[in-house]
């Protein structure tokens, strides 16, 4: 798998804003089990990031006709 553009990459703070939610509730959706929420990338213990295509996918996956 190739390696994401770093440019792409999201903060969690960035992320949440995006989908209208606190960095909070993505922290909440990481340690549901199953996990809820768009995919991650655990860098670290301390550092998460989002692709803005997971965001997207996310969005998508959640529409409701």
């Amino acid at each position: 798998m190739p390696l994401p553009n770093v440019d792409d990459l999201l903060t969690p703070e960035e992320a949440a804003a995006l989908l209208s939610v606190s960095p909070a509730t993505l922290e909440r959706w990481r340690a549901h089990r199953p996990i809820y929420g768009p995919a991650f990338i655990r860098i670290s213990s301390r550092i998460i990031r989002y692709r803005q295509g997971d965001i997207r996918a996310f969005i998508e996956a959640s529409l409701r006709q």
